[in-house]
């Protein structure tokens, strides 16, 4: 079948790849332009971008589509399928009844439940135990059409979002190919979305990894696996000196021990810290301009004193 395909990261890269294996005809690839990233601020193409080119496929770079401008090469692609993995941005109307058969969506949850830009970290962060992918006819609200198929998956007890990226990655990509095929084939169903069930996953900024230590140490626990790689569960040491030293928390597990919310509990060689119910022990966390370490390695070179602070800011 002749595709067009739109979709920017990571996650996107195994259903583009899965779509050219199946022997479908990519006819463009409608990536986001390059971001500046890193220390040195270079420019640097989405990976979608990069496996497109080493398929050889036509790339057309976009960050909106609002400019009516870029209507007249991607709808005269020849592509009779548009074909959306984590684009980026909005497709408009005129987009996607553009293509003969319309444009499909391959999403990172069991729809109709976490509608948006996050799904697989708010799933994570609201502690659910099962998500998956679903496959959706785009419509123009957002993840609203009907669907296609679902495909569901258990979540590991430790599982980060990171993590949870990887699996579903390819579970979704397998999805896709299978509902692309049931499209060519002409004997593609599709059920409208039980709007009873509907919630929401809005998009993540660096400034929701703030971790509230008032929280349940459950609820804290599921917050730092929601947040982690991305945008990181953030916290500020708050030393007895007075200084204070910016840490991101990648592992951690629940404790009964009790405390005020945010301090260090005995012994401070455990790195146990009070919540607003229970305790979170950290495993693993990086200090900010360090690598990753052990939080125990972490705790034999710093001056840790039961009663230090754990808090979302700086501020004492």
């Amino acid at each position: 079948m002749k595709l067009a395909f739109f979709g920017s990261p990571e996650f996107a890269v195994p259903s583009l790849q899965a779509l050219v294996d199946a022997g479908h005809e990519i006819c463009l690839v409608v990536t986001q332009p390059a971001r500046r990233r890193g220390r040195s601020k270079r420019q640097v193409p989405t990976e979608v971008r990069a496996r497109a080119e080493l398929l050889g496929l036509p790339v057309l770079e976009a960050g909106s589509l609002r400019d009516r401008t870029l209507d007249e090469p991607i709808l005269s692609c020849g592509a009779e399928l548009g074909v959306v993995v984590a684009y980026g941005c909005l497709i408009p109307r005129r987009i996607f009844r553009g293509f003969p058969q319309q444009m499909i969506n391959l999403h990172g949850s069991l729809l109709p439940a976490y509608r948006g830009a996050a799904p697989i970290q708010w799933a994570l962060i609201r502690g659910e135990t099962e998500t998956g992918v679903s496959v959706q006819r785009i419509v123009r609200r957002l993840d609203a059409g009907p669907l296609f198929a679902s495909r569901s998956t258990a979540i590991g007890r430790d599982e980060t979002a990171g993590a949870l990226f990887e699996r579903l990655a390819p579970l979704g990509a397998q999805l896709l190919c299978e509902v692309v095929a049931d499209i060519e084939a002409g004997r593609a169903q599709c059920t409208p979305q039980d709007a009873s069930k509907v919630s929401q996953a809005p998009k993540l900024s660096k400034a929701d990894g703030s971790i509230d230590w008032t929280q349940p140490a459950g609820a804290v626990f599921n917050f730092i696996r929601g947040v982690t790689p991305w945008p990181g569960a953030r916290t500020f040491w708050q030393a007895a000196d007075g200084a204070t030293h910016a840490l991101t928390i990648l592992q951690a597990e629940v404790c009964d021990q009790e405390g005020a919310a945010g301090t260090l509990l005995s012994p401070a060689s455990a790195l146990t810290v009070a919540c607003g119910a229970g305790s979170l022990r950290l495993r693993r966390l990086t200090p900010a301009g360090k690598k990753p370490m052990d939080a125990g390695a972490f705790a034999r070179g710093r001056p840790l004193r039961e009663g230090d602070r754990f808090a979302g800011s700086a501020q004492p």
